[in-house]
């Protein structure tokens, strides 16, 4: 799916045999070509409410444009689990993790997350930090022992064929982030009004599943 993300970007065509497994570097290296983060992952919007999304409502209507081929290329991915499990008895859970930040990240300011484009900003020495877009936009953030807990967890209490939600299930803003960090490296925070969108966009997770049915819970996420 990232490989293909990637080749849409750069304007060619691949097909790779089932079986036939390319390495994670050479796809980063597509990745990196086409402008895209290299970890894979990709911001998901809502686009309609504000309100929590549940695991069942994902599919409804079509991805945000912001994120239209990342978002196609996951449900896709799911839609293949499905398939091999009502046709060849796969058994497999889905995890569907919120923003994440931690140690292994990409720290690059023009490929990467949030929280890791924004340090990588810093460390190069950005001074004052000129944050761009809605500061007012909403992200639940979820540190990786945390995500990679509630994936252990899936596994091993989760249903067949069943989709859970790993996040905190509340939000930060942009802005809340941004002068969080700014304070840790004594840094100035400044807001570019020019490019200020009309309304903030709130992207959080319904974690009700996955607490009642997993026992999930975050441990270092805020």
């Amino acid at each position: 799916a990232h490989l293909g993300w990637a080749a849409k970007k750069l304007g060619y065509r691949v097909a790779v045999p089932v079986f036939e497994a390319l390495s994670e570097s050479q796809i980063a290296v597509e990745l990196k070509k086409a402008g895209l983060p290299i970890s894979g992952k990709v911001r998901l919007y809502d686009g309609r409410t504000g309100e929590p999304f549940k695991e069942d409502e994902a599919l409804d209507g079509q991805p945000h444009q912001s994120d239209f081929y990342g978002g196609s290329a996951k449900r896709f991915g799911e839609l293949l689990c499905k398939a091999a499990h009502e046709q060849h008895g796969l058994d497999f859970v889905i995890t569907r993790p919120t923003n994440c930040f931690g140690p292994g990240d990409t720290f690059d300011s023009k490929n990467s997350m949030v929280i890791s484009a924004l340090i990588a900003r810093l460390v190069a020495g950005e001074n004052p930090l000129v944050l761009t877009g809605n500061p007012d936009t909403q992200r639940d953030f979820l540190y990786s022992e945390d995500c990679a807990r509630g994936m252990i967890l899936a596994m091993q209490c989760g249903r067949t064929g069943e989709i859970y939600n790993l996040g905190t299930g509340t939000t930060r803003t942009i802005c809340q982030v941004a002068e969080c960090l700014c304070e840790i490296y004594g840094r100035e925070l400044v807001m570019d009004a020019s490019s200020v969108e009309l309304a903030p966009a709130v992207r959080v997770m319904d974690m009700r599943k996955s607490i009642l049915e997993l026992g999930f819970h975050v441990d270092f996420s805020t």
